[in-house]
Parts: structure tokens; sequence; C-alpha cells
């Protein structure tokens, strides 16, 4: 193999390491003269390879070499045709803003250096360089030999897009260039993952913004964690029954009410289905009747599944079938589809308008009782029924609650669907810590109507999805929200102009919380910006994991790694697994062996 090769290998093994995946294409200029007769001809011949390399696999450093010698040499078997010709037939999406089939390019000047000598003159080459990046990234190397002939090293310099990268990340990218040729050239068998890298010199992220301690906030206990989510529930109604639990266009349930329809559904299902455990669909439009049938099934002791009547019918038929539910609760005016999503299944359909209200009832929940099965998207599948249990919930509830020093004094929205584990953060951060809930439908509300509404409702806690937030602050004029003090994010990146919003429109003491966690997981990591918070990079950081939680980057062989790999979620709260998938879920939801002996991890993939 030649030198060059060996810089290609080394090069693309590097952007592995940072995150550019497996197949990686460098594109590289050759000379064009493979003729002889073109020898004595004066003339410009060049052309530019496209040259791919297969990292996969985590190779040893001489068997990626042997994988880019064999690509080059068919490459270099084809240099004839032309770029242009290439492009041409692939017809890649083009752009203004980057080269249509690669944005990193390699040259080696590898020709002997020519002297150019004038009498009684002092003759030197002078670099001027370029003031116009033509790629992202263009590594141009050369080698430096002595008089006499011996190497003395490789010289070279990047040229680089400054829209894209700053110096200082282009002299950290290099540093590990540099020692990853070195660990390579001592021992060529190392594997392309075991390649020891340094560690970055500067902070992921300064340290952590968190609310200052408010009155009346009490700390959520551990031992709390050991209850269940209907005994925190009715521990809040036995301390202010008529404090309101949740809002919904102009009406009003105040905690003793809304337990009192828990009841009455949770007495029903006991007398039909037993007091064990069971599952039951919930197929509710987006109002306060679905929480009180969520709470009537904890306290029956059940698990509840929830089903959105705006998802297909299709998809609702496979959660029907996959869930082997008992029992379907749902709102009068969906009964008929109800009935329809049922027909193939013994499915008792409960009409929750005809339950009765009751006073008590009898609630038996332990804390590994699941909580609900929550499909996933299904955007990389089929659907997925993640399982939860009570004690992950509130583990999750007091992490949420002490960070963000929730208590009864707060308002919080609900602008998620249930059947989007966003919503679970909304419902019981409000009821497990006797604060309200202010249920906001935005398919029936206009975004110009959401600044009064906060002001109505003296929202203090705003969560939705970066984009609900977006449109709803630029719609806000110059005024500013003084009432709020959390704007919390998720289900999609955040981005920095989100921090530039809530600095325009919400007061100085307003803090964004950027949270990250997938459903398997619930929220697992959280950040915090103030007004004042300068963001180091062009991303917005995920933040620290929550308490009990540890985040880990693994590389292929599932061995912790420094700079760049698979996100693993290491706690004992993670979910139960997959529903009726046993081995995705042993694929995904496996031992550590990182931790105490029985501790799992979630492979984020």
């Amino acid at each position: 193999a030649s030198l060059f090769m060996v810089l290609q290998a080394a090069l693309s093994a590097l952007f592995t390491r940072m995150g550019a995946g497996t197949d990686i294409p460098l594109g590289s200029p050759i000379a064009g003269r493979t003729d002889e007769a073109l020898d004595d001809l004066v003339g410009f011949f060049i052309n530019t390879l496209v040259l791919r390399t297969d990292t996969s696999g985590n190779p040893s450093f001489r068997e990626l070499l042997a994988r880019v010698r064999e690509t080059s040499l068919a490459a270099y078997a084809h240099q004839d045709l032309p770029f242009e010709r290439l492009v041409e037939v692939l017809n890649p999406v083009r752009s203004m803003a980057r080269h249509p089939l690669f944005q990193v390019a390699l040259v080696l000047q590898n020709n002997a250096r020519i002297s150019f000598e004038l009498p009684g003159v002092e003759v030197r080459g002078e670099f001027l360089g370029a003031q116009t990046a033509k790629f992202d990234l263009s590594f141009t190397m050369w080698e430096q030999r002595s008089h006499d002939g011996k190497p003395q090293g490789i010289a070279g310099h990047v040229d680089f897009a400054s829209d894209l990268f700053d110096l200082a990340t282009i002299e950290w990218l290099m540093q590990h260039f540099e020692t990853l040729l070195r660990a390579v050239a001592i021992d060529p068998t190392t594997r392309l993952f075991r390649i020891p890298l340094p560690r970055s010199a500067r902070p992921i992220l300064a340290a952590p913004h968190v609310p200052q301690p408010r009155d009346p906030f009490t700390r959520f206990g551990r031992e709390e964690i050991e209850q269940s989510l209907t005994s925190r529930f009715e521990a809040q109604v036995k301390r202010n029954p008529a404090a309101i639990a949740i809002t919904h266009r102009g009406t009003s349930w105040t905690y003793a009410e809304l337990n009192r329809r828990a009841n009455g559904i949770a007495n029903t299902l006991q007398q039909r289905h037993g007091k064990g455990p069971g599952r039951v669909m919930l197929l509710f439009g987006h109002g306060a009747e679905m929480i009180a049938a969520m709470l009537g099934v904890l306290k029956a002791g059940k698990t509840y599944v929830p089903l959105d009547p705006l998802h297909p019918a299709e998809r609702l038929k496979f959660i029907v079938d996959d869930s082997e539910s008992d029992a379907l609760v749902c709102d009068h005016s969906l009964i008929e589809l109800a009935v329809t999503i049922c027909t193939d299944r013994h499915v008792r359909v409960l009409d929750q308008s005809t339950l009765p209200q009751a006073d008590t009832c009898t609630t038996l929940r332990h804390p590994e009782t699941p909580t609900y099965i929550l499909y996933t998207s299904g955007t990389t599948g089929q659907p997925k029924g993640v399982v939860q249990i009570d004690r992950n919930v509130l583990h999750f509830m007091a992490t949420y609650t002490n960070a963000l020093h929730l208590s009864a004094a707060d308002g919080l929205t609900l602008f998620s669907s249930y059947g989007f584990d966003a919503s679970v953060m909304d419902i019981y951060g409000a009821l497990l810590n006797g604060a309200s809930l202010h249920i906001c439908d935005l398919r029936q509300t206009e975004i110009t109507e959401l600044r009064a509404w906060l002001d109505q409702n003296h929202i203090t806690v705003w969560h939705s999805t970066p984009t609900v937030f977006r449109l709803a602050a630029s719609s806000f004029g110059s005024s500013v929200v003084s009432s709020t003090r959390l704007i919390v994010l998720g289900g999609e990146e955040a981005a920095l102009s989100d921090l530039n919003l809530l600095q325009k429109h919400f007061g100085p003491n307003c803090l964004l919380v950027n949270g990250y966690g997938p459903t398997e997981s619930t929220v697992t990591a959280q950040f915090f910006a103030d007004a004042q918070t300068e963001v180091n990079g062009s991303r917005l950081p995920i933040g620290y994991p929550v308490e009990s939680t540890e985040l880990m980057l693994l590389d292929p062989d599932g061995q912790p790694t420094d700079l760049f790999g698979e996100l693993a979620i290491c706690s004992e709260h993670i979910a139960r697994g997959y529903l009726n998938r046993p081995g995705l879920s042993a694929e995904r939801f496996v031992a550590s062996p990182f931790g105490a002996p029985g501790s799992r991890m979630y492979r984020t993939g």
C-alpha cells in the first residue's frame, strides 16, 4: 500500500470515530497521465476521484488498509471517467452549499520538488493559499525529505469552511489525527475503536443552571418512589380537596371531583374484570375525561393503554390486537369508533358517561405494577408497546419535581396527546403535587390566542415541543410574559433560537429546560438555561442525566468510548421492555456490565 492509502485509511478511521458513520467518501485529484503519449505534452489533465472507505465491523488498521488498497486500485483503474459524467449519471440532489459527491478532500503531493534557479537571484516559493474553501474540509500533505532523500515526516495544511468549523475545532481534529497515525504506526493490528484518542480539552458544557428553591416547594422524597401513583394522588386529594385539579375550555374540576370520577371507573372495572392486574384501553379526545379514566384504571390496579382517535384506524386496530386488553373505556362521542376497532376481539366497551361516581374505592397497587403501555410512532418499523411501571414513573416524577421545584402553586400546560409520553410529565407533574393542569387543544385553539391564555390561567410551567413553542412565542409581538417561570421543551431537538425566544418574550427569571429522553426511559437528561446563558457551540446541549441515571457512549463492541458512539442509558428505572417483543427487548434492554449485579441499561441505537 502507498503512503497516500495509509493517510486515506487513517483519515477515514478518524471520521468514523468522530461519528461520521462507516461509509466515508473522500475526494482526491489524480494526474490523468496514464498514456505515455502524454509524457512530453504540456497541459493539465487532472481528474477527481471519489474514494469510498468502508470502516464497518471495527476492523484492525491493517484490515482497513487492505480494504482501502482494493477500492483505491479499482478507482485508479477507472480514472479516465470524467468526474462530471459520474455526477451526471448518479444525479445526486444538487445544492450550492456543498459538493455533490464528497465534502472532504485529501491530497498528497508526492512528486519530487522542482527547484527554480536564476543567476544572482535568490528564488523561493511562497504559499499564498485561498480565500475561499472549495470543500467543507480539504487536507493537503506532502512528504518532507532531507537533501540526501531521507524521510523527515509529513507536513500539510487544512482548508476549512469557516461557517461550519472554527480554528479550535480543526486544531483539535488534527491532534486526534496525529495521535491516531502514531498509534497505528506502532501497532497496525489495533482495532479502530481501540485506538486511544485524547479527551477534549474543552468542557462540553458549563455547570448547570438550576432553579432556586421556592416556597412552598416540598422535596419529593426517595421513600415515596416505593409507594404508588394512586397513593401520591390521593394524598393531594386529602390535603386540599377543593383545589383546582384540571381546567379545560372554561370548565374546572377540583381534586375531589376528579377523584370521585376516577373512583367510579375503578369500581366498575373491578366489578366486571376483577381486582387483579389487567389492561384497559382508553379512547378519548383531548380533555379532562381522559385523565379521570387514566386514574380510574390505576385505582383499579390495572394498566392503561391510551388510544388517540386521530390516529389511523389501522394503527388503533393493531394496538387493540397487540395489547390483548380486557376492556376499552371511551368518550360517549367515540362509541362507534371503539366498536369498529374492537370488532375482531372480545373486548368490553364501556361508555364513561354511563359510569357512576363514587367517594371511595379499594385501590390495590404495587410499585412494580405496570402503569401504562405507550406505543412508539412506528417510524422505524412496526409500533412497539413500551411497558412502564409505577416505581419508574414515580422516580421520574420525583426527579422532575425536585429539579423544577414543582408545587401546588404551579399551573402546568397539557398540549401533548395522551399517547405521547410527554403527557406523563404534565399530568403527573401537576396531579402528584397538588398543582393545576390546564389542558389546551391546539387543534381548536389559534396560536395567537395562547398569549392571553397564559395570563388568564396563570401558567407558570410551559411544556411543549420546540415547534409549538416557536409558533406561539413568535406570535407574542413585543409583549413579555411575566407569570411563566419555566419553559420545558422536549420531543424533538431544541435549538439556540428557542433560547433567544425565551430571552425576548419571557421575564428575566424564566428558565429554559431542554429535556431529553426516549419513551423507554422517560426523561433522561435535562439542561437548564437562563436569560444570561451563553452556549459553547452551535447546538443546545441535552444537559446532565437525572438522579440515579448514567449516560454512556459505547463503541460497536459495547465498550465505553470518550468521543462519539451509541448512547446508552444506565438506570434501574428504564422500562420493563417491549410488549410481545422478547427478541427486540433482549437486544435493547440489556444487562449493564458497568454497574452493580442485576443493573440494566437501554441501548438507544
